[in-house]
């Protein structure tokens, strides 16, 4: 009779739930000092000063990157590029794309394996509208989201799509839809259940994370592991282990069908982390 299998937690953490430091060699040290060996690195929310836009990305800024977090044993495991693929203004939905593209080219020198963003929104601003549920919304996500997996096919680099309720990709069945018409090996999902759940669909979760599986589970290139309570009739993030979210039930779910995934901690703040880290250990036992 086979044994249970047991999954040391893969977990990692936003670079920018840490407390914003002068130096990149100081963010490192402080991750090092909670233990993880990953990160999710968005270079304009860590370090606003240092020039970020698709003119400034080059292969040597990802090999200072990559030199200073790996001697601390981390490695940065998705470089984030979040933008609003769907702006309302053409010109600069294609400067934003291009952007992307642009984190896509450098990644390798990062150390990252896959560039993430979430679906925009149809207004500048991303915000929760139903006009991102329309499907000429859809449309515009799909006809960005290829232009970006096409230049990554070029690269063997991996797009990682968020959705959510603030975005065209509002439900896991969205998501499918999604990889069903980019049709790509280079365009994987990021997965945050809190992402779809609203105040009313809560009490849902296991439905939400076995549907997500389901219709993706072998497109999950990472998790956010990310808490929530519902306050004033909305869905609040909170630190890990202080509020709803059923992560006995998720970490199980990893550990049967993809185990050693990344799990990112996110809007766990730097006070908060010692005590996430300890939290998710313990149930996950």
């Amino acid at each position: 009779m086979e044994g249970i299998f047991y999954m040391e937690l893969n977990l990692a953490v936003r670079g920018h739930d840490f407390y914003r430091e002068d130096t990149a060699e100081r963010l490192a040290e402080k991750i090092a000092e909670t233990g993880l060996k990953n990160i999710q690195f968005a270079l304009p929310f860590s370090f606003p000063s240092v020039p970020s836009q698709f003119e400034n990305m080059n292969p040597g800024m990802g090999n200072y990157y990559q030199r200073i977090f790996s001697k601390q044993d981390i490695q940065i495991t998705v470089l984030s590029c979040y933008i609003n693929m769907i702006h309302p203004d053409l010109n600069e939905r294609e400067k934003l794309i291009d952007k992307f593209c642009s984190y896509l080219r450098v990644a390798k020198a990062f150390g990252a394996s896959m560039v993430a963003t979430e679906t925009g929104c149809v207004d500048e601003e991303i915000h929760y509208t139903e006009e991102n549920f329309t499907e000429e919304a859809f449309e515009k996500v799909v006809e960005s989201v290829k232009k970006m997996v096409t230049y990554a096919e070029k690269l063997g680099m991996t797009v990682a799509i968020e959705g959510g309720l603030n975005h065209p990709i509002y439900s896991p069945k969205k998501m499918r839809e999604l990889l069903d018409r980019i049709q790509s090996p280079n365009m994987q999902v990021i997965l945050d259940v809190t992402n779809f759940l609203r105040p009313d669909t809560v009490q849902n979760q296991k439905e939400v994370i076995d549907e997500a599986f389901n219709l993706f589970g072998s497109e999950i290139a990472a998790i956010h592991l990310k808490d929530f309570v519902v306050e004033n009739n909305l869905v609040k993030p909170v630190a890990i282990g202080t509020g709803e979210m059923d992560f006995e039930y998720l970490l199980k779910k990893v550990s049967q069908e993809k185990p050693y995934l990344h799990l990112i901690m996110e809007e766990t703040k730097e006070p908060d982390i010692p005590n996430a880290i300890a939290y998710l250990e313990k149930i996950n036992k």
